[in-house]
């Protein structure tokens, strides 16, 4: 999944089974991910999504 979509994480979490894989890409943007200071939609829902992903949700999560 494109993890800086809207949306994107809830489509997957509706689609996934146990034992589901899901893998996002586009994770870093060349290290502005890092940088608080940096903003645009991409960014935000790639926040909210690593957010979302180490949170409350049944997941476990890595970002490389």
């Amino acid at each position: 999944m494109d993890a800086d979509r809207r949306n994107n994480l809830h489509r997957a979490l509706w689609l996934a089974r146990v034992s589901s894989v899901i893998m996002g890409d586009i994770v870093v943007r060349s290290g502005q991910i890092a940088d608080p200071h940096a903003t645009g939609e991409h960014l935000q829902g790639l926040r909210r999504c690593l957010r979302e992903t180490g949170g409350s949700l049944p997941l476990t999560a890595t970002s490389l």
